[in-house]
C-alpha cells in the first residue's frame, strides 16, 4: 500500500497531442481530452485508437478519465526518446478500470515521447488525459473513507399509478480523514490552497490504479485534537476531513 496523492497542473496540450490511430470522430474531437470537462469525450470511428504526445518537461503520473474500456482491455503505456516509441522502451500495461484510472510513469523519467494505445474495444472512447508530477501527502488518511453514490434525477408519477424514471448522472464524494502533527500542516495548507476550487486528480494509493477527477469544497478548516508525541517532539495534533466530489461524466441519455 503507497501513501494517497494528487496532481493538477496537466503538461499535455493540444499541440503536443497527435492521433496515431485510426479517424477521431470530427464531432467529438482530439481537444476534448485537455478540455477539464470529463462529459466531453474524445471517440474513435473504430478499433485501433492510439495518442502520442511530445512532452517538453518531465511526468511521473497520467490520469485516464472517463473511459469505456472494461476488463480484459488494456492500456498500454509506451515511453521513448524518439519517435514512435520502439523497441526496447519500457512498456506497461495496466489492468483497466472502467471508468477512470491513475497509472504510475515512474518509468518514463527523462522520456519525451509518451503514446498510449487502448485495446480490445471496437470503438474507443475517452473523457480526459492529464499528464504531471503527482504530489504526495505526508501521510495516509485514515482506514475508514465514506464515498457515497448520488444518482441525479427525476421521477414522474402518472394518475395510474405508473412511474417514469430520468436519470441526469451521478457523482461520488470522498470524505478522507487525517491526523497529523503541527510538523505536517503546512503540507495539507498548501494541498487546499494550490487546488482551491479547481478539479484535480485525487489518488487514494499510489500503488494502485484507482483515480478520480475531483473538486474539492472551499476553505481549509482543521481542528485541533491536543498535543502528542511525533517524530520525538511532543507537538499539537490536528484533524481534517476534506470533502472531495467528482466531476460529473456527463448527462445520462436512454434512447
Amino acid at each position: 500500500m503507497g501513501l494517497p496523492a494528487y496532481f493538477q497542473t496537466s503538461i499535455l496540450t493540444i499541440a503536443t497531442l497527435e492521433d496515431k490511430g485510426t479517424a477521431v470522430s470530427t464531432t467529438y474531437p482530439l481537444t476534448y481530452l485537455l478540455d477539464s470537462i470529463l462529459g466531453t469525450t474524445a471517440r474513435w470511428t473504430s478499433g485501433g485508437a492510439a495518442v502520442e504526445a511530445h512532452l517538453s518537461s518531465n511526468y511521473d503520473s497520467l490520469f485516464i478519465g472517463n473511459h469505456n474500456l472494461v476488463s480484459p482491455a488494456t492500456f498500454q503505456v509506451q515511453a521513448d526518446t524518439v519517435t514512435p516509441p520502439g523497441g526496447g522502451v519500457l512498456t506497461v500495461t495496466p489492468t483497466a478500470r472502467t471508468g477512470n484510472m491513475f497509472i504510475d510513469l515512474t518509468f518514463a523519467l527523462n522520456r519525451a515521447y509518451l503514446r498510449i494505445t487502448p485495446s480490445l474495444v471496437a470503438a474507443q472512447e475517452i473523457g480526459e488525459l492529464l499528464v504531471g508530477t503527482r504530489i504526495p501527502f505526508p501521510r495516509n488518511f485514515e482506514w475508514s473513507m465514506p464515498k457515497p453514490d448520488t444518482d441525479l434525477g427525476i421521477t414522474l408519477d402518472t394518475p395510474a399509478g405508473n412511474q417514469f424514471d430520468y436519470e441526469f448522472g451521478s457523482y461520488t464524494e470522498f470524505r478522507p480523514s487525517w491526523m497529523y502533527p503541527e510538523s505536517e500542516r503546512a503540507s495539507f495548507r498548501a494541498f487546499s490552497q494550490a487546488v482551491g476550487r479547481q478539479p484535480f486528480v485525487w489518488i487514494p494509493d499510489v500503488a494502485g490504479t484507482e483515480a478520480y477527477f475531483v473538486k474539492k469544497e472551499r476553505s481549509f478548516k482543521d481542528v485541533p485534537v491536543g498535543p502528542a508525541w511525533a517524530g520525538g517532539v511532543f507537538q499539537q495534533h490536528y484533524r481534517w476531513q476534506p470533502l472531495f466530489r467528482t466531476m460529473s461524466e456527463g448527462l445520462t441519455v436512454n434512447a
